[in-house]
């Protein structure tokens, strides 16, 4: 038996040929992505698209960034909805120069689509010592002068850790993931839009991971200024009188304010390295995150009841896609948690975490 159904032709100002399409979580926005442009087209009711008419449909369409994401510009490496965007759409675009901007869209806003409300250089944040430096993008056309992170951090992909369902881990939804085309990988964490969506035990869980993390314990690794970030945030997270948005899967979302302090831009975590080091011609083409899932099938107690200590799964993947036609599954990569830099200069050298992999061809 074939059923046929309706097919509704939705019309789009684009010239250029179209790379990806992605629907935002709450399915009101579409991305429409080229080589260096993002445009964002406000998708009618379903009542519109259920019509007799065959006629084509405009869609309302905005050009993100009209000064920024241009072909003069740098080409567009990632477009991503943010999972935690509370009302409209929260898009973050990565471009191939590594620079992460983060757009708070709102219909009502014309202003939202032309202006990131963050925008930041990880070329300067690598090398950041401050959260009192300067991340921001350097203006078109400035001289940049010659810099290895120019070959170094040439941005293949990017993708978040996980998408806040139940029983993931916190800090999973709130990490950027990015992958550069020669292997490295970093971790930014927390980015998050000035309001942001968690589920009510999302914050408990962050709380109690974040008290476990900044715990006495000399063994923990933590240093106190470290201690202190996190505990900083945790209070204001705790502090909030937070309220209930949306409908449908939504209705169970606490509206969160992002917390003021440490800071808006969190430190730069990596670069994570695969070892053993892959000996052929290493050229990352996409990142994808698998993150870590507390088993839910726990065995009942005697009285019926599930046990509330749930052992965790293995620790989150990462996979990275190469142009040879592989994905080397990154088997070691546990979680990133929050980090921020110091608000006064400190010299540390940078550290490389070492990934085990296992190929897939």
């Amino acid at each position: 038996m074939c059923i046929l159904t309706q097919l509704k032709i939705l019309k789009v100002p684009i010239s250029r040929p179209i790379r990806q399409l992605i629907m935002s979580p709450r399915e009101d926005f579409l991305a429409i992505v080229t080589s260096n442009t993002v445009h964002v087209a406000v998708l009618p009711d379903s009542s519109h698209l259920s019509l007799k008419d065959t006629s084509p449909l405009n869609l309302k369409t905005y050009h993100i960034g009209p000064t920024t994401h241009v072909l003069e510009r740098a080409p567009i490496a990632s477009a991503i909805w943010h999972p935690l965007a509370s009302s409209g759409g929260c898009l973050v675009t990565v471009t191939v120069d590594a620079v992460v901007r983060l757009w708070e869209l709102d219909k009502d806003n014309r202003w939202s689509f032309d202006s990131p409300a963050l925008a930041v250089d990880l070329r300067k944040l690598v090398n950041g010592h401050s959260s009192a430096e300067d991340f921001s993008p350097s203006k078109y056309g400035a001289n940049k002068g010659f810099s290895p992170d120019s070959f170094e951090m040439e941005v293949a992909s990017a993708c978040f850790g996980g998408s806040a369902v139940e029983g993931e881990d916190p800090w999973a939804a709130m990490t950027l993931w990015i992958a550069m085309r020669e292997g490295d990988v970093y971790g930014l964490c927390p980015l998050l839009p000035s309001k942001w969506l968690a589920r009510p035990s999302m914050i408990i869980e962050l709380s109690e991971t974040i008290a476990c993390s900044t715990s006495s314990d000399p063994s923990s690794g933590y240093s106190q200024r470290t201690r202190n970030q996190l505990q900083t945030w945790a209070t204001d997270l705790a502090s909030q009188e937070s309220s209930l948005e949306g409908e449908s899967s939504y209705s169970e979302r606490l509206v969160m304010q992002r917390p003021l302090r440490p800071n808006a831009i969190p430190k730069l975590q990596g670069p994570f390295m695969i070892s053993p080091e892959i000996d052929d011609m290493f050229d990352v083409t996409d990142i994808y995150a698998i993150p870590a899932i507390n088993n839910d099938e726990a065995d009942p107690s005697e009285d019926g009841e599930i046990a509330d200590e749930l052992e965790p799964s293995a620790a989150s993947l990462l996979c990275l896609a190469t142009a040879d036609g592989k994905v080397h599954v990154l088997t070691g990569a546990g979680a990133v948690e929050g980090r921020w830099l110091p608000t006064r200069k400190v010299m540390k050298p940078l550290s490389r975490s070492p990934y085990s992999s296992a190929d897939l061809a």
